[in-house]
């Protein structure tokens, strides 16, 4: 758990100032990596500080509109492993799309249980993240803006907590926590 939420959150700042800084580069393999590494970092972040209660309940379950893309092929089995990047379009189907959303928190734990993480410009001038969990893989990837990322980023950043509520279930006992 963590119990100072600021040092964290200015890390968060700098993670979305990279982001943005790499996003407008020219697409390179390092540069791929270094929205790897920072996306990777900053969901986890992220994530631990939905966990020990230090953003509100209304960023944590935002609904984010994404293009979701279904899978073409058996991916549950070990055939997936063997396709990267320039095979994406092998397992998923690319060209059928269909729009959902997922809450930020939804996204940032898809982003840690990747089992497919891939960061595509697909020949435009933005830079995409796809991804899907070790759950979803045989279903669909997620195509998620990395300005949008950022976005959200900078939201989970400015956010502050203002009231914490503990409610107690009389029937089953169980516990919460609403943040506001």
């Amino acid at each position: 758990m963590i119990y100072e939420g600021t040092p964290w959150k200015r890390e968060l700042r700098r993670s979305a100032i990279r982001l943005s800084v790499w996003c407008r580069k020219p697409p390179t393999e390092r540069g791929y990596f270094l929205i790897e590494k920072q996306t990777f970092l900053s969901a986890f972040v992220v994530r631990k500080l939905f966990d020990s209660h230090k953003i509100t309940d209304a960023v944590q379950s935002q609904s984010v509109t994404l293009e979701f893309f279904p899978a073409k092929l058996n991916v549950l089995g070990g055939m997936a492993s063997v396709f990267g990047k320039s095979h994406l379009d092998e397992v998923y189907d690319v060209e059928a799309s269909e729009t959902r959303s997922l809450t930020v928190r939804e996204i940032v734990n898809q982003i840690i249980h990747s089992f497919f993480f891939v960061v595509d410009s697909k020949g435009t001038d933005e830079t995409f993240l796809f991804f899907n969990s070790d759950r979803t893989k045989g279903d669909f990837i997620v195509q998620l803006p990395l300005s949008r990322y950022v976005q959200l980023l900078k939201s989970i950043v400015a956010d502050q907590v203002q009231s914490a509520s503990i409610i107690v279930d009389r029937l089953t006992g169980k516990v919460s926590v609403a943040l506001k």
